[in-house]
């Protein structure tokens, strides 16, 4: 038996403030423990990050962004975040420790009223929704992440982590059961963001909505043998409304069908709007339904202990008892326990276990039961009453059937008329004619996402209640992302672009250095996700264009380039000084104006330098001959010095300029003799 391993954080004070003191869960960002505030004298739940995750830079400033915006929602149906920071390779975050249970504890036990699990679920609406008013999104609602105080307050944790999370990995991996459990809960924009848009507070009300329904029903909404398959029933299916599992329930189901929609534009903007609209579909449920104890959670067996503890109030609903700390899930990790819910000691008795204690038991009497036509012990023989018994029975089959023929069952409706109506209300007027539904989606040019395009059987048909109507809803029009074809011949490039579903591609040709009939570009460009009736122009190559070459000396050397690229020439420059074209400007190009070129060729430009200055020499004391062949070689021309002038061999007396001065190359020095 190998050693247990000692935690080597337990017992250690962190940032000289929070002193460890045991581990609670471990999961997928890393270890939880309960430690105290020594400052203020308080237990706390301390989260620490995995190493790995600690060590990256970029997810520790994002992790702790999104800690100090949940840190700023002050509510009391939302987990308190109390601080956060980092002592050596410890990075941590304090929040408030509530001695509870979760949300999952509730549904896997069962048992608890519907009222009471509508008032629960309101305070979840109510934590979201000051959230949402103050900017914040969830993005990770689930059973796990809701915990009930043993007073039974509600509240929401690991607020505004999840973005935080996600940039370290993909809600929908395989990471196993904890990824199963939120792929469970993710909205179709959470899957496919570029179909359905940006996850806002829209997904959290999409997400608490298939919360409601299990807690009511003890079901998962979707369940699959992958997360990849469960985000992938998020987007292609409808789920089924409480009502599927009990009838009583059926209020509901329009709330719930507008909360799950699709298109998140199609459910209540925030929680608060959802609140409300559940607000109202309670108000239509049963004193009968509303006691209806919930099932267990399908894949838990339900406590057998019988508990004497007496029904919450109708008018009141709340938890009752002190409520003992739950049971870590059997993965380990606290996507299956949030921060901030502690976990209790194995082997406890009965009563600290039951979390949630099911309502007071009310026991009916057997009634006494006789076999028709026996002789009671000790009695005397009565009358033989067979037929008596047989008209009865007659009489009862009878009633039954005709029930059957007129309410029940066997009773056939009009499928109502509801293409081109929102989805949610369309299954709602379904169910309501007695017909069960399903929901297919497709791609449509003319009907709006989210709307029925048709209905299998046809609406107007005659069909049994019972019967299973499909709806074909629309995805909207179909969407597809724009090939990267520029290279290719033009007749591949309008094949591929074909093969991808686009059937409008025109295209417009320009000269280019490269082969005529192949694409340049393509408008939308490569990787748009557009509809696929969309124009696509591709840009064709019609070869290189011939023409003669323009002149452009004395224009700037900007200005000149601009025009020989527009003319589809390779450019380049050579500088050269030049007495008569300002510095800056063209002299000229190689080859000259006029030439035949074509496009691809390169130009050089000859742009001027300005003039070019030099160091007058001083001939002074010179003879004629000599003064004349030293200026003349020093690039300047000579004044005043006469053939005989240097026959006599006259000597230079003064010079203009004088001699060192500079001058500009090529200018006249003129001499005195």
């Amino acid at each position: 038996m190998e050693p247990i391993q000692a935690d080597p954080l337990i017992g250690q004070l962190i940032e000289r403030r929070y002193q460890v003191r045991s581990h609670l869960a471990d999961g997928g960002m890393g270890r939880v423990y309960v430690a105290h505030d020594t400052r203020l004298e308080r237990d706390v739940a301390f989260k620490v990050l995995r190493a790995d995750l600690a060590r990256d830079p970029a997810f520790v400033t994002r992790f702790q962004r999104e800690a100090r915006a949940a840190a700023r929602l002050s509510h009391p149906h939302v987990v308190a975040v109390h601080d956060q920071g980092r002592d050596g390779d410890v990075v941590f975050l304090a929040m408030e420790l509530v001695d509870g249970v979760t949300m999952r504890d509730v549904i896997n036990r069962g048992g608890r009223p519907t009222g009471e699990l509508l008032a629960l679920f309101e305070q979840v609406l109510d934590g979201l929704g000051a959230a949402h008013h103050a900017g914040l999104v969830h993005r990770d609602i689930k059973p796990e992440n809701i915990l009930i105080s043993s007073r039974g307050v509600v509240k929401i944790a690991d607020f505004g982590l999840a973005r935080a999370v996600s940039s370290a990995r993909s809600s929908v991996s395989a990471d196993n059961e904890m990824l199963i459990g939120t792929a469970s809960y993710l909205a179709p924009e959470q899957v496919e963001p570029a179909r359905f848009g940006h996850s806002g507070p829209r997904g959290d009300v999409y997400a608490s909505a298939l919360v409601l329904a299990e807690m009511l029903t003890g079901r998962r909404s979707f369940d699959g043998d992958s997360p990849v398959q469960v985000a992938y029933r998020h987007v292609h299916e409808a789920p089924h409304p409480p009502s599927s599992a009990d009838a009583s329930l059926a209020p509901l189901d329009a709330w719930f069908t507008r909360a799950t929609s699709k298109m998140p534009a199609d459910r209540p903007a925030d929680a608060t709007a959802s609140a409300h609209e559940l607000h109202a579909a309670r108000a239509r449920l049963t004193p009968e339904a509303l006691g209806h104890p919930a099932p267990p959670a399908a894949h838990v067996t339900a406590p057998t202990a019988q508990l004497d503890v007496p029904a919450a109030s109708p008018d009141a609903y709340r938890v009752e008892g002190t409520i003992a700390p739950g049971a870590i899930p059997a993965t380990g990790q606290d996507g299956g326990r949030p921060t901030g819910a502690p976990t209790g000691p194995q082997g406890a008795d009965e009563g600290r276990n039951a979390a949630l204690r099911p309502a007071h038991t009310h026991v009916i009497p057997a009634t006494t039961t006789q076999t028709l036509g026996a002789t009671p012990a000790g009695g005397p023989r009565r009358r033989r009453r067979w037929p008596w018994v047989a008209a009865a029975v007659t009489a009862i089959a009878a009633g039954g059937l005709a029930l059957a023929l007129t309410v029940g069952p066997l009773t056939s409706t009009d499928i109502p008329e509801v293409n081109a109506r929102p989805q949610g209300e369309a299954i709602s007027t379904l169910r309501s004619a007695g017909f069960d539904t399903r929901v297919t989606l497709a791609d449509s040019d003319s009907v709006p996402a989210g709307r029925v395009i048709s209905t299998s059987p046809e609406q107007g048909s005659s069909h049994r209640h019972g019967t299973d109507v499909t709806l074909v809803v629309s995805n909207g029009p179909k969407m597809v992302d724009v090939p990267a074809v520029a290279g290719l011949q033009r007749d591949k490039a309008e094949a591929k672009l074909k093969s991808e579903g686009f059937g409008h591609v025109t295209h417009t040709e320009r000269h280019d250095v490269r082969e005529a009939g192949t694409v340049l570009s393509v408008s939308p460009a490569a990787g748009a996700h557009i509809r696929h009736d969309t124009t696509v122009t591709l840009v064709v190559s019609s070869g290189p264009e011939e023409f003669h070459l323009p002149d452009v000396a004395k224009q700037t050397q900007e200005n000149a380039t601009t025009r020989l690229q527009e003319h589809g020439l390779t450019v380049t420059t050579r500088e050269e000084f030049s007495p008569d074209v300002p510095s800056g400007s063209v002299i000229g190009t190689d080859p000259t104006s006029g030439t035949q070129v074509k496009t691809g060729d390169t130009i050089t430009l000859r742009v001027s330098k300005g003039v070019e200055m030099a160091d007058v020499p001083d001939v002074t004391g010179m003879k004629a001959a000599e003064a004349r062949s030293r200026l003349e070689d020093a690039g300047f021309h000579v004044d005043g010095a006469s053939w005989l002038d240097e026959l006599l061999g006259s000597t230079v007396g003064s010079q203009t300029p004088t001699g060192g001065s500079r001058t500009p190359k090529g200018s006249s020095v003129t001499l005195s003799f």
